[in-house]
């Protein structure tokens, strides 16, 4: 579909790296040493996610789930028209480190997650759409403590009876062997096939530059969601195991070999592409395909 091809190719690698060396304190502005679930430096991460998704239009608000630990950040997109559907996409914002909690940067795991639903929500403002069905991006916290975060929330769900059409969750999307190309792993194990297909398809339309493959890498949000019985998968960077030597390591930054934005880009690209068809679109009246690449 050209239009959505339109509006997913507009993200921006500039921005991703721009959120992640903030986050990661690469840029050597935010003091953010570690976004360690109880590390005060995820309460730094956390109010200025809010703020960067409310500035995209976003309402949002937090959700403490447990005493400690920094809050998930849920947004949301009204649809508009009346909807009980909700497509909700997601990454976690916390971090884990070598050594305790002090030293927890994050940057791949799960920073590029983050970085990429942010950038979905800068998308949705620059070109305006409005939703058919509900749609929520939320930053989970609490995910390295064994999906708490995330559990707390499938749970409220579940028990006020929302209608969760589809959950997409993006964790670890930045790093390949130097040698491979880029590459989208899906979620061999937990999750839902028919949810898991869907986004291979839209992946050879929406991002052919990527190798498309099973991942036996599990346990990431989705399956918080999965467990409470609605339609969830899982994005990850590379078909097979993980590979990146700075996983859970307080080296785990941006600037280093094998860390690249234009795979997340491109990942991000498919997981924007479902969700627009998803939740079904419509652009301000009188904008066209051609108006949204003057934009980019």
């Amino acid at each position: 579909m050209p239009l959505v091809a339109g509006i997913v190719n507009g993200i921006s690698v500039d921005h991703m790296q721009k959120d992640i060396r903030y986050l990661t304190n690469e840029d050597g502005t935010s003091g953010i040493a570690s976004r360690h679930s109880f590390h005060h430096g995820s309460r730094i991460a956390a109010k200025w996610l809010k703020t960067q998704f409310e500035d995209a239009g976003a309402a949002c608000s937090f959700m403490p789930f447990l005493v400690g630990f920094a809050p998930n950040i849920i947004c949301r997109y009204d649809a508009k028209t009346e909807s009980s559907d909700t497509v909700l996409i997601s990454g976690h914002y916390d971090s884990r480190g070598s050594f305790g909690l002090e030293r927890a940067p994050g940057g791949h795991d799960d920073g590029s997650g983050t970085i990429s639903i942010l950038n979905i929500a800068r998308r949705i403002k620059q070109t305006g759409i409005t939703f058919r069905t509900n749609v929520e991006l939320v930053v989970f916290a609490g995910e390295e403590q064994g999906l708490l975060g995330s559990k707390a929330y499938a749970k409220e769900l579940r028990e006020r009876g929302a209608n969760i059409v589809l959950m997409i969750q993006a964790d670890m999307l930045a790093y390949h062997v130097l040698d491979e190309a880029p590459q989208l792993g899906l979620a061999q194990f937990i999750g839902t096939p028919e949810v898991t297909q869907l986004v291979g398809n839209i992946s050879a339309i929406y991002s052919p530059e990527l190798t498309v493959g099973f991942t036996i890498v599990c346990c990431s949000d989705h399956q918080s969601f999965h467990e409470q019985g609605y339609p969830a998968t899982h994005l990850f960077e590379r078909a097979g195991p993980i590979a990146d030597p700075m996983y859970h390591n307080s080296g785990d930054l941006s600037d280093r070999p094998g860390y690249d934005l234009n795979q997340v880009r491109s990942i991000c690209k498919v997981q924007f592409a479902t969700l627009l068809h998803a939740a079904g679109f419509d652009l301000p009246e009188g904008v066209n395909l051609e108006d949204l690449e003057e934009l980019d």
